[in-house]
């Protein structure tokens, strides 16, 4: 179109484009002046309820004549029969621009919003709506003057025809309730519009948000928008009371006309000053206050009165600031999961802002309680946000505390007393109580941190859960064994010493002699010592750095010269805070150039070791057949190795080979048993198996059917109390064992039947709870409950083994046998596909949109079942992956993820120490035969939790579901 003419305009360039019309620079060559010239875009020539409502806008503007309303020359249209619009062209930038550069100040506001009141006031005179007020269709010319554009929406009262029924003609953010709702609007629809432009220039935002435009619409018509005040404090007395009239959801609570809008606006931008005289005419105060036996007092009184007033009036101004300005962050913090951000910006204001019924309700959401207590009291307890090693400590005061409100979340804990040795960990805020046990300064070896005792063991990938004896309390060094450390043993003869070497050696099956074996054990150039070493001794600079290169033996007899001990097994998975993985891996050397200098990284667990994840691998005193067990990964291995057992030969030397030692505290020694042997079962590696044949699988399926009886269901109650939904409790017979079964059908409230409905099948927590407390107590209810929200069904199945139903089973107890595991796994189908038949039986479910979310031992499983049942359409897992130890065949869900073809979205931790990422997650998402469009894993950086990310989870659950199943009505 550049350079061409039409009719007698010619184009010059093009200006912008709209829903409406696409608009170019144009020059009138019989005028000789510029203007622009506004067409329907190209693909829209066609319709012609486009058209119709395009030469409506030229019509309904021609006829205002408004220093703030754009002027409308002509209406014509092109050879090819495309219409036009030639209207004045202005110099300058719309508000949209303008509020693009910076949120100019309120008094421009205020004097621009006026003159757009004024041009929609005349418009209004003469039965004329714009319908589609917003910055962009506001022109500031280079005079400051406003011009009000595009009309392409307007509509002459009674001319309804030129508005399809029940749409929604106009800009999102900037529709009135009704206009968004596609009911019939007047004039007051342009108040409300205006508002919002006023809302958004005074402020930088809109008033009513959401990521997507149905979000909007819900906030437009359902929510409150926030003081302009509490965003801006500085803006005029009065402004509030304006925009909240503007913007009431009901019309005829809104300003009735711009008259009346204009006349509150004045009132803001002149407001009017009250005088009053001290003193009367005839001037006898004034007089009596210049006597001194009057007047003293008097100023006195006065002076003093000024005093209280202005510190009144200063924490007036205090609080004010801190409900504009700590409230909102405080809140956003909340929402996005930042409890010890929010928790320290609270403090600040609960200083100001006494017994706020917001503020508190904030706080008792981001906060847990719990008592402190330090053996000796009188101890100074810190805390700082984990993730930031430098961050600043905040005291939370001095023992004993019996009620410390404390963030959310996992963060350091620093405890000091004069005369003692401080501590710091890495602990969650989950306990009632929290204990720490003191000691004095000098009192333990250098180096070295108390361990209080416990039960040892805890559940890890490739031997399951381990059993958990119970450790009397012990020493750990604080780090790794170092360089300049193991150099006094190699100093003191220790290679030549065979008091300290005391374990056999074995290899292959054959003992070798001591004076035979520890020939193995020489540095670069045959001198004793570790394989990286030269002459005996560490390269220089490296005396802080952990010892590396050595053999089990090797870090066996140093342990012995030293006094100690390498920790069993037990002892290294309990003081390792594997289940902290989220936190401690990302602040451990993993993935870097080579090993670090010894506590140079931040990963501090519970009992504040350093180092315990990644940096060198750390031997431990086990054997699992001939070799030994070395944990922790180390610089240069995968993160997931910090949370999976590996297994070496005791002679293996490699680089990252290293480790720390414990000692016993006192008489008391562990239980003989921790000194064992441990088995060990290896990962399954994914990518070097196959599954089972198609028709190996068609005969593994057999053992799960079922006879499909009656099912005798019965709604045993309805709670309709509940503000979000109602509750069934409804029960129904089971094709085997002679047993009913119980579940909870969760009905949204303000939703209408047919219902989109998801089926949960839990985590293995509900395996250890004794009764769901007629719905009240579900195991990953809080996976769903927002579902709920969202105008969708729940029904959550009380499984065999859970809550009511339990019979002991545990799929992670070492006792249960392949047997058990086969039987529970093929009851679960049955209870599953029990459950969908009973929702066929209803009309208020709609079959054909039916999801199945599964979380942790329910999402691993999910391909068993998914695999055999088709009346699902699509799935949502969490905290998900293969399982690394051997599964019979028949219950291998590698077997079943070939027949799982509906979309999944998966969503897991980074550092899950369950279903490792790259042994376990990806072998998972990458083996289900649904399309690569059709399937998600989205990863947070937690570990077998997703914990802190519940927005996120929340965004893309429903994001999913309104995908496959379609957004609720």
């Amino acid at each position: 179109m550049i350079g061409k003419t039409i009719s007698h305009y010619k184009i010059l360039e093009k200006l912008g484009e709209g829903g409406m019309g696409v608009v170019y620079k144009a020059e009138d060559t019989r005028l000789m002046r510029v203007v622009a010239l506004k067409f329907l875009p190209p693909a829209m020539t066609s319709d012609s309820g486009a058209r119709e409502r395009f030469i409506h806008e030229a019509r309904a503007a021609s006829a205002l004549d408004h220093p703030n309303i754009c002027n409308i020359h002509e209406i014509d249209e092109s050879e090819d029969g495309r219409t036009f619009i030639v209207m004045a062209c202005y110099e300058g930038e719309n508000l949209r621009e303008m509020l693009n550069r910076s949120v100019p100040e309120p008094d421009r506001v205020l004097d621009l919003i006026r003159q757009v009141a004024e041009g929609l006031r005349e418009a209004h005179r003469k039965n004329i709506v714009h319908r589609d007020v917003k910055p962009a269709n506001i022109v500031v010319t280079s005079d400051g003057l406003v011009k009000i554009m595009d009309f392409g929406l307007a509509k002459l009262k009674g001319v309804s025809h030129l508005t399809r029924e029940g749409s929604t003609i106009g800009t999102t953010s900037y529709m009135s309730p009704e206009q968004a709702l596609g009911h019939k609007v007047d004039h007051r629809t342009d108040i409300w519009s205006l508002g919002v432009v006023l809302y958004e220039m005074l402020t930088g935002r809109t008033p009513f948000r959401g990521e997507y435009e149905p979000a909007v619409i819900y906030s437009i018509i359902h929510e409150d928008h926030e003081a302009p005040s509490r965003i801006r404090p500085e803006l005029p007395e009065g402004i509030d009371a304006l925009i909240l009239r503007a913007l009431s959801k009901d019309p005829d609570k809104r300003y009735q006309s711009m008259d009346e809008f204009l006349f509150e606006l004045d009132r803001i931008i002149s407001p009017e000053s009250d005088r009053s005289s001290v003193a009367g005419g005839d001037g006898k105060i004034l007089w009596l206050l210049k006597k001194p036996i009057v007047g003293i007092p008097v100023l006195l009184l006065v002076c003093l009165l000024a005093l209280l007033a202005g510190n009144s009036i200063r924490k007036a101004r205090e609080a004010q600031k801190a409900r504009n300005e700590l409230l909102p962050a405080i809140m956003d913090l909340v929402e996005n999961d930042r409890y010890y951000d929010a928790w320290e910006t609270a403090l600040d204001a609960r200083e100001i802002l006494t017994d706020d019924p917001v503020l508190e309700s904030l706080w008792s959401e981001m906060t847990t309680s719990a008592a402190i207590v330090t053996f000796p009291p009188g101890a100074e307890v810190s805390i700082r946000d984990y993730a930031v090693p430098d961050a600043e400590w905040h005291s939370l005061g001095v023992t004993p505390m019996d009620m410390a409100f404390l963030p959310q979340g996992f963060f350091r804990w620093k405890i000091e007393k004069e005369g003692f040795i401080p501590l710091e960990v890495g602990l969650p805020s989950d306990r009632d109580t929290f204990e720490f046990r003191m000691d004095k300064a000098g009192s333990l070896p250098e180096g070295m941190v108390r361990i209080p005792g416990g039960k040892g063991g805890d559940w890890m990938p490739g031997f399951g859960r381990l059993t958990t004896p119970v450790l009397p309390s012990f020493l750990a060094d604080r780090h790794e064994v170092t360089n300049h450390q193991f150099k006094a043993f190699v100093d003191a003869g220790g290679y030549e010493r065979g008091e300290f070497w005391k374990q056999p050696f074995v290899l292959d099956g054959r003992s070798i002699p001591w004076d035979e074996a520890i020939e193995m054990f020489r540095d670069r150039t045959g001198r004793p010592g570790p394989a990286g070493w030269e002459m005996s001794d560490y390269p220089d600079g490296r005396a802080d750095y952990p010892v590396s290169g050595v053999s089990w033996f090797e870090a066996a007899a140093f342990a012995e010269f030293a006094g100690k001990s390498l920790p069993t097994l037990f002892h290294w998975v309990y003081v390792a805070s594997v289940k902290a993985s989220a936190q401690i891996i990302p602040l451990s050397n993993f993935g870097r150039d080579g090993i670090a200098q010894a506590g140079s990284h931040h990963g501090t667990g519970h009992f504040g070791l350093e180092d315990i994840a990644g940096n060198v691998s750390e031997w431990c005193f086990n054997t699992t057949a001939e070799d030994r067990y070395i944990m922790g990964g180390c610089w240069s291995a995968p993160q997931y190795q910090f949370n999976f057992p590996e297994t070496r030969s005791p002679f293996d030397r490699s680089e990252c080979n290293g480790f720390r030692c414990i000692k016993q505290l006192g008489d008391e020694e562990p239980p003989g048993e921790v000194w064992d042997e441990v088995t060990f079962r290896p990962a399954r590696d994914y990518e070097k198996e196959e599954p089972v044949s198609g028709e190996i699988l068609d005969a593994l399926c057999s053992i799960y059917q079922y006879k499909k009886t009656d099912m005798n269901e019965k709604v045993e109650f309805r709670d309709d109390t509940g503000e979000d939904w109602a509750i069934e409790k409804i029960s129904y017979d089971l094709p085997y064992g002679g047993e009913r079964m119980v579940a909870y059908l969760f009905l949204p409230v303000g939703a209408s039947p047919p219902y989109q409905v998801i089926v949960l099948f839990p985590g293995s927590y509900a395996m250890d709870m004794d009764s769901s407390e007629n719905g009240r107590n579900l195991n990953t209810f809080d996976f769903v409950d927002f579902v709920i929200k969202s105008g969708r069904a729940v029904l959550c199945p009380v499984y065999q083994s859970t809550y009511e139903r339990r019979d002991g089973y545990s799929f992670y107890n070492p006792l249960s046998t392949n047997s058990d595991h086969s039987q529970h796994i093929i009851m679960w189908r049955k209870d599953l596909s029990r459950s969908v038949d009973y929702l066929e039986t209803r009309d208020d479910i709609d079959m054909e949109k039916l999801a199945y979310f599964g979380s942790s031992w329910g999402g691993w499983l999910a391909p068993v079942y998914l695999g055999q049942d088709d009346r699902f359409s699509v799935a949502v897992l969490r905290l998900v992956g293969l399982p690394t130890f051997e599964i019979l065949p028949a219950f291998s869900p590698f077997n079943f993820l070939s027949r799982v073809r509906i979309p999944v979205l998966m969503m897991n931790g980074r550092y899950d120490y369950t279903f490792p990422y790259e042994s376990s997650q990806l072998p998972f998402f990458e083996n289900l035969a649904t399309g690569v469009e059709d399937k998600k894993l989205v990863l947070f950086p937690t570990s077998h939790s997703i914990s802190g990310h519940r927005n996120e989870m929340i965004r893309e659950t429903l994001d999913w579901l309104d995908k496959y199943l379609g957004p609720v009505d």
